[in-house]
């Protein structure tokens, strides 16, 4: 037997688990958890495990082949049928850990279309025993609830190269609600809406008024709503009679739920950032079918379960998405290493299969200060997950000036570089140019010099729900929600043109930084310092800058 040793760290979040076979132990608990007792032993545990993948390589390969503009594979996306072949786990691999399991009376069921991800439910007694484990559980200030999680396990010989992560274990979600900000006056509240409103966000970046008509076909737009998120059908419907009202007869949005996810429609059911992300797609692509897919909460409390679901159940359709926007950043220093490779390699399959996925970065700067870390510095700069995945679209936020002269990119963007994902191919020639501009030696050990940087790009935050509103409620999940919509208003014109629609997008904001307003000025402060900069070009504050709506048309050959 060999063994793996995990251990919590600041929030019962193990470190990073890129060789599971190298001891790692702590002997005390992080600040702020306490053991509060053993689970009955009769309890369910329902474990998800990531099994390693036949070819991942291999389809990262077809994966930029297909998204960078020039490739004579350009705009080739894989079928399902050949995701799954790149993605299965190999026949010794799923007989190896199937082996395992049944042989303590456990019976696993395969989570995604491609195998690569099994579920497994299990006592408390049969998991103790399968992992020589000791689950307790803890809790903590912040915390829905106590969790079940165990200090330490062992998985054995003759599954170790097969099992590429296993959760929960360690591992624990590191929710953080997004933040808002709220600005009144005793002005005029029409006037004062104006920096959050509509039309603002509109004519910044040159989004066409695009008139109803026919659905395109071929195109939709999914927007997704976590841990009991609801989209409100009549405040939607308001939202387009007051800042659309052309589009008031348009198709109410569509929904799918998974595991018992809803969409409570009492007035005190609301959403406040699902209905924002819904009307935001209604009122910007407006020829595109949109859907809220609401993920619920009873397989889980853990965000980080609630992403592998709805990727799995993604990867399982035969038409998936052509948008995937995402919620709920992480802090990716807070989350274990194997699991989140394991679902950023389950997003790569979604996007060798033609989808654009986005999801916010974190609002801290670059790392919150003593209210989590004693003295004044953190352990190393915050970096966003999912944002950090290389197959995602990291989205930061920026906002209009106080005195409404200029578009400001927000300190608050978490930005970065990532700890658990090395610098990807298409930030080859953007990221060495910002990182030779740095002081010599600034922040050496605070940051990943070589990991995927981010965001890939920063736009308006604000929205309002009324014109009279007399403020803007500020987050980077609206700033995603848009961003999200002006992808699909561009795929509704290629696809009317006849041309593929964008896909897997990051390639394609790297070839053509020029069709983005940079930012070069601000910077994001954090763990008692001035964090990094903006300047000309990429950098980790607002990545390319925020869109140009006619010069992404131009770029993509419209």
């Amino acid at each position: 037997m060999i063994s793996s040793r995990f251990i919590l760290l600041a929030t019962l979040i193990s470190t990073a688990l890129a060789n599971p076979l190298l001891p790692q132990q702590r002997s005390d608990l992080p600040e702020g958890f306490n053991a509060v007792g053993s689970p009955s032993q009769d309890e369910s545990i329902t474990f998800r495990i990531a099994l390693t993948q036949r070819d991942f390589p291999g389809l990262e390969k077809a994966l930029y082949a297909a998204a960078t503009p020039g490739s004579p594979q350009y705009g080739q996306y894989l079928s399902k049928d050949q995701v799954n072949d790149y993605a299965s786990p190999s026949e010794e691999a799923v007989a190896s850990v199937s082996s395992w399991l049944e042989s303590q009376g456990l019976s696993p069921s395969s989570l995604s279309p491609s195998g690569d991800w099994i579920t497994v439910q299990a006592t408390v007694r049969q998991a103790n025993r399968l992992l020589q484990a000791e689950f307790k559980r803890y809790e903590a200030e912040g915390l829905d609830g106590p969790v079940v999680r165990t200090l330490s396990y062992t998985i054995p010989d003759m599954v170790k190269d097969h099992i590429a992560a296993m959760h929960p274990t360690t591992a624990d979600e590191g929710n953080a609600i997004p933040p808002s900000c709220v600005r009144g006056s005793d002005k005029d509240p029409v006037e004062i809406t104006r920096p959050y409103s509509l039309p603002c966000r509109f004519d910044l970046y040159g989004i066409p008024y695009t008139a109803l008509g026919s659905s395109v076909e071929g195109n939709d737009l999914w927007m997704s709503g976590y841990n009991n998120g609801f989209a409100n059908k009549n405040l939607t419907k308001a939202y387009l009679q007051d800042w659309r009202p052309e589009l008031v007869d348009r198709d109410m949005f569509g929904l799918v739920t998974i595991t018992g996810g809803l969409n409570n429609q009492i007035p005190g059911g609301a959403g406040l950032f699902v209905t924002a992300a819904v009307t935001t797609a209604m009122s910007t692509a407006v020829n595109t079918p949109v859907t809220f897919m609401s993920v619920g909460t009873d397989k889980s409390d853990d965000a980080l379960v609630w992403f592998i679901d709805q990727a799995n159940y993604l990867l399982g359709l035969d038409s998936p998405p052509k948008v995937l926007v995402g919620d709920w950043p992480l802090s990716e220093f807070f989350e274990d290493a194997a699991l989140a490779r394991s679902l950023c390699n389950s997003y790569g399959q979604l996007a060798a299969r033609g989808v654009t996925i986005l999801f916010p970065t974190q609002s801290h700067g670059v790392g919150l200060t003593t209210s989590t870390w004693p003295g004044s510095q953190c352990p190393k700069f915050y970096s966003s997950f999912p944002a950090s995945c290389p197959y995602v679209t990291a989205v930061g936020a920026s906002s209009i000036s106080d005195d409404s002269t200029s578009e400001e990119v927000d300190p608050r963007n978490s930005g970065g570089f990532s700890e658990l994902f090395s610098r990807p191919a298409y930030q080859d020639a953007a990221v060495p140019r910002y990182l030779e501009a740095l002081e010599t030696g600034i922040y050496d050990g605070l940051y990943n010099p070589s990991g995927r940087g981010t965001p890939d790009v920063a736009l308006h935050q604000y929205w309002a729900m009324t014109p009279e509103d007399g403020y803007g409620i500020g987050s980077t999940s609206f700033s995603v929600s848009f961003f999200g919509s002006i992808i699909a208003l561009l795929n509704e014109e290629l696809l009317s043109a006849g041309k593929p629609h964008l896909g897997f997008l990051n390639p394609f904001i790297y070839q053509n930084l020029d069709a983005f307003n940079d930012f070069i000025t601000g910077n994001n402060p954090g763990c008692g310092t001035q964090g990094f900069n903006a300047t000309t070009g990429w950098d980790p504050v607002s990545g390319a800058g925020s869109p140009n709506y006619a010069k992404l048309r131009a770029a993509v050959g419209l």
